[in-house]
């Protein structure tokens, strides 16, 4: 899969969002350092994506499809306002779905979810089949995540798409994609938090990418970003991306406070009690 994470933080008394993605895109046997898991809706809202990405893209595209529902034919221009926040994260969601369902009845029966259940009502589908189907799409899930990330008068918001729909307002940082345990307690270790300077808080993304490159499918490579609100610098978001020089500057604090290997660890006597 990948690993991607978003963390709030301030600049000087400015929210800031750090952002960071592996590279990593496999598909069987193969793999390569070639997929770019930052998209955007419209000028606004940066996306990371994880899971299945031609999935995730559809995801992505549903909430941007939905954004000009709110707004206007140029949803690009839009700027989600905080009374339709939530309904703007809920909603794209069960649409999408909705077009998982379609595409699952579709494949299996050539109908379209509601011919089915008309179907199933006249009775014109046996009972067991029906059971069968209707227990198939409850378990269908998003087969994606995402991180989606929100300025409303220059403060971020930051929500995890999980792949069973589940959605999640994350306060200080978001993990997703299958180093997101590693990486997550490396953050929490370091009690990441959105008050925490800028400074510090790109070190702790850095190391909880480092670690959690050992999570499988996640690639050694990582970029990471740095978020402007709108309005500060633009009338959109503006991204800025870490040099080469602060990179290695970033592998040297790591190698003085990350975790270190050790081969020898004299515990002092009586570190044991009586036998059991």
């Amino acid at each position: 899969m990948s690993l991607c994470i978003a963390a709030a933080c301030q600049d000087r008394g400015k929210s800031r969002v750090v952002i960071a993605t592996d590279w990593k895109a496999s598909a069987g046997i193969a793999a390569a350092e070639i997929q770019d898991k930052l998209y955007w809706i419209g000028d606004y809202m940066p996306v990371l994506i994880a899971g299945t990405i031609t999935r995730a893209i559809e995801l992505k595209d549903t909430y941007k499809q939905y954004l000009a529902i709110l707004g206007s034919a140029q949803p690009a221009q839009i700027q989600v306002k905080l009374e339709d926040l939530s309904d703007f994260i809920k909603e794209p969601i069960k649409i999408f779905r909705r077009k998982l369902v379609e595409e699952h009845m579709a494949r299996k029966f050539g109908l379209n979810y509601d011919t089915f259940r008309t179907a199933v009502g006249k009775g014109e589908i046996p009972e067991s089949v029906a059971i069968e189907a209707f227990t198939d799409i409850a378990k269908i899930d998003l087969d994606c995540q995402l991180i989606i990330i929100v300025f409303i008068d220059r403060q971020p918001s930051i929500f995890k798409i999980n792949m069973d729909g589940t959605i999640e307002d994350c306060e200080n940082f978001a993990t997703i994609g299958s180093g997101t345990y590693i990486a997550e307690s490396v953050l929490y270790q370091r009690k990441q938090d959105s008050r925490l300077p800028l400074g510090p808080s790109v070190y702790h993304v850095f190391e909880a990418m480092k670690l959690g490159s050992i999570a499988p499918g996640v690639g050694e490579e990582h970029t990471i970003n740095v978020l402007y609100p709108p309005g500060e610098r633009r009338n959109d978001v503006v991204g800025e991306v870490l040099t080469e020089k602060a990179k290695e500057f970033l592998e040297r604090q790591f190698k003085k406070f990350g975790p270190k290997p050790f081969q020898r660890l004299p515990l002092p006597p009586e570190s044991w009690t009586a036998d059991f």
